[in-house]
C-alpha cells in the first residue's frame, strides 16, 4: 500500500507453496509462521491473486532465483550479467512462448 499498490498478483512455480498461503490446514510446521505472516500481508491489498506458472514461462524470475542460489546474495548484487535477463524479459513482454525445456 505504501506504492499506492492495492491489488497483487503472485505467480509461483509451486503449486505446494501457493496451497499452504490459500490454504492453512496441513502447513509443515518449518513454513507455518511464514505462511501465516504472508496471509496477513495479503490482507491489507484489496484484492490479491495467487497463481501457479510453469518455472519456464517465468523465465526472468527463474532466472534471478538461479542466479541468487548459486552466487549468493552479495555477489549477485554485483554481478552484471543483464543482456541475458534484458532477452528473456524482452521475450516475456513480447509474449514470446517458452519451451519446457532448459532456456540457458
Amino acid at each position: 500500500m505504501e506504492l499506492g499498490v492495492n491489488h497483487l498478483w503472485v505467480e509461483s512455480d509451486s503449486k505446494v507453496a501457493i496451497h499452504w498461503v490459500t490454504c492453512s490446514d496441513k502447513v509443515p510446521w518449518r513454513v507455518r509462521r511464514l505462511c501465516k505472516s504472508i496471509r496477513a500481508d495479503c490482507r491489507t491489498f484489496i484484492a490479491v491473486k495467487l497463481t501457479h506458472i510453469h518455472r519456464e514461462e517465468n523465465a526472468p524470475a527463474d532466472m534471478l532465483a538461479s542466479w541468487q542460489s548459486q552466487m549468493g546474495y552479495t555477489k549477485f548484487l554485483r554481478t552484471h550479467v543483464w543482456p541475458e535477463f534484458q532477452a528473456l524479459m524482452d521475450r516475456d513482454i513480447n509474449g514470446s512462448p517458452f519451451n519446457r525445456e532448459k532456456l540457458i
